[in-house]
């Protein structure tokens, strides 16, 4: 039975259905997430999923620092499906739970702890309030879920893709360390 993959910009061959962490590449993620949009690209200025990452891991506990940064990183393979529709695809989000794992198992993080999920809202709130006409303020979600207060420090900044790649792979070889240096990430 033929095993799909996605191809990734380092050459590696990422078979999202059974995701092994050798297959998983930093620079992979963070070059692919500086250049998905955040809302599927309907702001009003555009930004990125490796922005939105970034910002969120700066302002975060240090222990939940990589966990938030890296807390979307399966996007870098399976693109960002806005959360609307996602709910209607089962079988995409169980492969995206799958992949999701092998990346936690990778860098050693957990992403299902409270504080992760409560930024993650956190910045929604902020980036539908600052980027979309209606400001989320007519989301059904916030019927559920308490909206969380908009903050100036949660304010996008709206980087070019190319800065918010480097500033994503800065953090991260901040927060986890490698061998290669920040300079030969950069030119990667």
């Amino acid at each position: 039975m033929y095993d799909p993959y996605i191809e990734t910009v380092s050459g590696k061959k990422v078979y999202f259905l059974n995701p092994e962490p050798d297959q998983i590449d930093i620079r992979d993620i963070a070059l692919s997430l500086s250049r998905i949009p955040r809302f599927n690209g309907h702001t009003s200025k555009p930004l990125t999923v490796a922005e939105y990452c970034w910002s969120g891991a700066r302002y975060i506990q240090q222990e939940h620092k990589l966990a938030f940064l890296l807390h979307d990183a399966t996007e870098a393979y399976l693109c960002d499906i806005p959360s609307p529709i996602k709910q209607y695809l089962p079988e995409y989000r169980d492969i995206e739970a799958k992949l999701s794992a092998c990346i936690a198992t990778k860098f050693g993080v957990d992403f299902n702890t409270p504080i992760v999920k409560y930024f993650d809202l956190s910045l929604l709130s902020n980036e539908a309030w600052h980027l979309l006409p209606s400001k989320g303020n007519d989301w059904e979600f916030w019927k559920n879920v308490k909206r969380p207060p908009v903050t100036a420090e949660f304010k996008p900044l709206c980087l070019d893709p190319e800065v918010a790649r480097v500033v994503f792979l800065e953090l991260f070889y901040e927060l986890y360390g490698n061998s290669t240096t920040t300079r030969e990430a950069k030119a990667a």
